[in-house]
């Protein structure tokens, strides 16, 4: 029984998916390009006021309108990637970007919000000029400092 149990066992790890141990690229890609759209948002709220420049915001609104369609698919990434994970999918995803937002709220509260602002406010200027090849690769290259949140899969292409 011990022995048939431990097969069982062995053979449901095996058999099933591992979604959530690992990122195909699209869905690493999209994450970075999430992260980006999230650290802009996070730029344009804070910075506007300590940095007294009220049009930081404007500048993510123009950001995210400009580039709905390429944000709207980055979403829909991992949306799909939650639901086959075995969750909701849009309660996951709506909890990943919390987290995130939460966590380069954090990363510029521990910095001082002006010395982040100040560092970080041309990235918003920058990627308020960018077209959508340029997005496209800023959000597939893999930073050292920002890995992705799980690794690529052995197969990462699918």
């Amino acid at each position: 029984m011990l022995r048939f149990l431990a097969a069982f066992m062995l053979l449901t790890t095996i058999a099933t998916p591992s979604f959530a141990q690992c990122f195909s690229r699209a869905e690493a890609s999209a994450e970075q390009g999430l992260r980006i759209h999230s650290e802009l948002m996070v730029i344009g709220l804070n910075c506007m006021g300590i940095l007294r420049d009220p049009a930081l915001y404007g500048k993510y609104q123009s950001f995210t309108r400009q580039n709905h369609d390429m944000i709207d698919g980055w979403e829909r990434t991992m949306i799909n990637y939650f639901a086959r994970s075995g969750g909701s999918g849009e309660t996951e995803f709506h909890d990943f970007r919390t987290r995130m937002a939460n966590q380069i709220s954090s990363d510029a509260a521990r910095m001082r919000p002006d010395v982040f602002c100040h560092n970080h406010v041309a990235r918003l200027n920058k990627a308020l000029g960018m077209n959508s090849n340029d997005l496209l690769q800023w959000a597939s290259t893999n930073y050292s400092n920002m890995p992705p949140s799980r690794p690529l899969c052995a197969s990462a292409g699918r």
